[in-house]
Formats: C-alpha cells, structure tokens, sequence
C-alpha cells in the first residue's frame, strides 16, 4: 500500500504518570487523580503503522520527560531523526517534574530517500500558552511552506484547510486513534 499522506504533524498523548512518592508531582494527573486526557503507553505509540501512512516527513511534539522515548518512535515508525524546533510559551507555563515547561519540542523526522531541507526558519519560536495541551499554529504555517502535502495531524483537535485531522478530540473523528487510523488505511 502507498502511503496516504506526504507529511504529518504528531501529538502523541505521552503516559505521564505520578513522579514521586507524596502525590503533589504528577505531571498530567490532577491532585483528584483524574487525567486531563487519555494517555498512551510508549509500546502502543510505537505499534501504531505511521510509517505506512506518511511517505516523507513527521514533526514530532516532544516533551522533556520523553525525549529518549520520542527517538524511538521515531525509529519504531520508520524515520531517521533529522532536527528540532522549539516552541517557547510567551505566557504561562506547563507542568514538569523537575522544572516547569515553558518549552515543547518539535522533532523533525524523515524517511530515508526523502528530500532535504533547508528552510531558512529559525528554530525557536515563541507563541502564547493558551488552553491545555494546545499547540500554536506556527509549525503548520511552516510545514505548509516548506513540506509537501497532503498533510496529516495525529491527535489533533482542530479542524484545518487541507488537513485530515485524528484524534479523539478531533472535530470530525472523535475516535481512538488506533480505530481512526485502521479505518483510513482501510478506504
């Protein structure tokens, strides 16, 4: 099967999960112990067939904590790492175990055989912090400048022009991203 999709923007659901042993640190779990979202465990992020679904490029939301774990999937779907942008939040801050984030990162992953880029952008961008994990719109104004289309958002939440969007949150989807994805390889 050829893949659908030339480029993609992913925001997997990383498992954070309790980070000490007096319940104050736990990253995207409230004090309540409720999750703000449906997380995913590494493994099941890992089996999830992104490769054949996108020919050349991901841009990947990485969060400190999950760096090492955001290279393998990298590597699980097929990717070689090539780059990073950074998205500084100009207001506001995330949560952290360590340190508070006021930073995502955005790794930049091709296939092998892809074409190279030199875009010209710079590497760190600021943008306002707004409602819990949602991501600024600079990375698709620079994927839609510089990356072929079609495009494809794993785990989005809004709607775009010329963008299929998944996701549980996704306006039209709304389902698990495993039973999106099997559905659009399907058709």
């Amino acid at each position: 099967m050829e893949p659908k999709f030339k480029t993609a923007i992913i925001d997997p659901p990383w498992p954070y999960g309790k980070a000490s042993n007096n319940n104050k640190n736990r990253g995207y779990v409230s004090q309540e112990g409720n999750q703000k979202y449906p997380t995913m465990l590494t493994k099941d992020l890992a089996s999830l067939p992104v490769g054949k679904l996108i020919e050349d490029y991901i841009f990947l939301w990485v969060v400190g904590p999950f760096i090492k774990e955001a290279l393998d999937l990298i590597d699980a779907w097929g990717f070689i790492y090539r780059s990073q942008l950074c998205w500084h939040k100009t207001t506001g801050y995330g949560v952290g175990y360590w340190f508070r984030g006021d930073h995502e990162l955005i790794f930049v992953a091709s296939k092998k055989g892809s074409e190279a880029k030199r875009t010209n952008e710079r590497s760190l961008f600021g943008a306002p912090r707004t409602r819990h994990s949602s991501k600024p719109d600079n990375i698709h104004k620079i994927v839609e400048k510089h990356f072929p289309g079609p495009y494809l958002e794993l785990f989005g939440r809004n709607l775009r022009e010329n963008w299929t969007v998944l996701g549980n949150e996704a306006p039209e989807d709304g389902k698990d991203i495993r039973e999106s994805i099997s559905i659009l390889l399907e058709n």
